[in-house]
């Protein structure tokens, strides 16, 4: 029956209090940061302030009938990042910010003035602090988080007890258990969320062992209540991605640094598997990304913590090319779309073009973004320009666009969107020139169509969703319905289900194929060249695919549509008529609309006063 039980507080309503029990004049922050922005013990409530390295802080009573007044304390020389009160003392509190410093402060009561300078300092760390927190039975015990760097300190002895280990990317956050013995992280995660082909889709599952499941299209609804079919792979998946040229292999990228080769069956994954078709081994540290070569079949691009691409031939199993010249982690890679050459995007702030075939050394190399906490990069505009999605240097979301042969001047343009912690994955469509961009646990998907000159980006309605999503992918161009201006298809992940979502174009005249919105489009499942010709030199074309139905005709082709006859305006009646009728028809309508009333006036009904009343 448990099914059907239903919780006591299913009926709850929350109510803000009267304008009384406010406290107003209050000037708050939008730090971004992963810890929070208010806290309060019994006695006071401490807030980021609008101005970097303030809090505010205010009595959490009012004393007796005065208003309570905030007062700002000066913390930092940048922004909180986080704070904390002991649970022990109403006055002790802890703060964290981006100077890479956590301090202690001894708080007076209401109406004293606060201190000039904190009673503690713990640190330097080597990037900024993310999360405080104090221990909850031991007093004078706080964790802090500091990029991978996860602390125990003794407060008293102003040393860490221990630092945790085992964290190969920025720790967002952290928390003790109730009696204080764990204390546990969550980390940031460098896969996409998903990756699907026009066949089946691939998800990381939460379960141990790095499971992956594989879902039909083809085979929409629930999934059955028996165990699901899942490729074990043993250790956490950190990237993966189907080839492009055979939809039944699966590259999965793993934190044992090796990166393992599926081979899924034609009729779908039917029971579980343990054992790979081949294993890449070579990488010294774990695997972040993957990508398949766009254009050559069984060839492969990855990186890894060890600061080094390689390229594999998939065919031999074996390494053939290795990219140098990072000096920090690879947030992200792409091909060209002629698959001559790789750009990559680093946690060092730069942006590198590589020849692979000419050189482990880059080609090009400009600054990229200046946020440590993502990015991502693509090539767009017909492969003349690269998009970077990153962070500025106060954590703001923003977009760079540059040309491709002259990374070294800096973008050509950028946009800032927003202020959220999750790196904007972009979705290109060469055909359109749209670019769709969402995050990990966001709502909203942004669209932009890129140009290569100004304005460079074309702001079009965003897709907003009422749940935040865990992942959202571009499918391929031939899923769209080309009848009804269906110009892109796409999947969205959510925390319990995948579906479908499509973008499109309203068209007066859709009975005509819409050739301006859907050009012929590159056959990307068909390989132009082998792994051993491209690694000889040798490039290619692809090769182009119309998708207009038979026997539609291109809206460009479409016979004119006559224009509708409009009826005479009334200015036109008003021009034909004399001055002297224009007055009569104006009298006319205004005795019309009062009437030839003959009703008594109101003050007929009034009665007079006695006459001894005047006087």
């Amino acid at each position: 029956m448990s099914r059907f039980k239903v919780s006591k507080f299913r009926n709850t309503e929350a109510r803000p209090s009267r304008r009384e029990a406010w406290i107003s004049g209050i000037r708050a922050g939008t730090n971004p940061s992963c810890g929070n922005h208010i806290k309060s013990s019994c006695s006071l409530i401490a807030f980021n302030s609008d101005r970097p390295g303030m809090l505010g802080i205010v009595p959490l009573e009012s004393q007796g009938d005065d208003k309570r007044h905030v007062t700002y304390l000066g913390c930092h020389s940048d922004m909180v990042t986080d704070l904390d009160f002991s649970p022990f003392d109403d006055f002790l509190l802890a703060t964290g910010s981006a100077d890479r410093m956590v301090k202690l402060w001894r708080l007076p009561a209401p109406g004293q003035e606060l201190p000039l300078g904190p009673g503690l300092v713990l640190g330097p760390e080597d990037t900024q602090v993310e999360v405080l927190q104090f221990h909850p039975t031991v007093d004078g015990v706080l964790v802090s988080v500091a990029g991978t760097a996860v602390k125990v300190w003794d407060a008293a002895k102003q040393q860490p007890l221990t630092e945790l280990v085992a964290h190969g990317d920025l720790v967002q956050g952290a928390v003790w258990s109730q009696d204080g013995a764990l204390v546990g992280t969550t980390c940031k995660v460098s896969i996409d969320g998903f990756c699907a082909n026009r066949l089946r889709v691939a998800v990381p599952l939460l379960s141990s062992g790095g499971q992956v499941a594989v879902l039909e299209l083809q085979k929409p609804g629930r999934l059955p209540d028996t165990v699901l079919p899942t490729l074990q792979n043993g250790t956490a998946v950190t990237d993966l991605a189907w080839d492009p040229f055979d939809p039944h292999r699966l590259a999965v990228g793993c934190e044992d640094a090796r990166i393992r080769l599926w081979r899924v069956p034609p009729e779908g994954l039917e029971e579980v598997l343990t054992t790979p078709e081949a294993v890449l081994t070579g990488h010294t540290e774990k695997i972040y990304s993957l990508r398949f070569h766009p254009l050559a079949a069984d060839l492969l691009a990855s990186s890894s913590y060890d600061l080094t691409i390689r390229i594999w031939d998939l065919q031999a199993g074996v390494e053939r090319l290795r990219l140098q010249g990072h000096r920090d982690q690879i947030f992200g890679l792409a091909w060209s779309p002629n698959g001559q050459q790789l750009a990559t995007v680093c946690k060092d702030g730069h942006l590198r073009v590589y020849e692979p075939r000419n050189s482990p050394e880059p080609l090009q190399e400009g600054p990229g973004p200046e946020g440590a906490r993502g990015a991502r990069i693509v090539w767009v505009c017909d492969g003349h320009c690269l998009l970077v999605s990153g962070f500025d240097s106060r954590s703001e979301r923003q977009l760079l666009l540059y040309l491709a042969n002259t990374l070294a001047s800096g973008p050509l343009a950028v946009l800032g969107l927003d202020v959220a912690p999750s790196t904007l994955l972009p979705s290109y469509d060469p055909d359109t020139g749209l670019v769709l961009l969402t995050g990990k646990g966001d709502t909203r998907v942004f669209l932009y169509e890129l140009l290569p000159e100004a304005p460079f980006f074309l702001e079009c309605n965003s897709f907003t969703s009422p749940d935040p999503h865990k992942g959202f992918i571009l499918l391929p161009k031939t899923e769209c319905d080309v009848l009804e201006v269906e110009f892109a298809r796409c999947l969205r992940l959510r925390q319990t289900s995948l579906e479908p979502v499509a973008f499109r174009l309203p068209r007066v005249r859709k009975e005509f194929f819409q050739d301006d919105v859907f050009p012929d489009t590159v056959v990307s499942w068909e390989p132009v060249l082998s792994a051993k010709a491209w690694l000889g030199g040798a490039n290619g074309q692809p090769r182009l695919l119309s998708l207009q139905p038979p026997g539609m005709i291109p809206v460009s082709q479409a016979p004119r549509e006559a224009p509708a006859r409009r009826a005479p305006s009334s200015a036109l009646y008003l021009e034909e008529k004399s001055d002297q009728q224009k007055k009569e028809e104006l009298l006319n309508a205004m005795v019309a609309k009062l009437g030839n009333r003959e009703d008594p006036l109101p003050q007929d009904s009034f009665e007079g006063v006695d006459e001894d009343e005047w006087d």
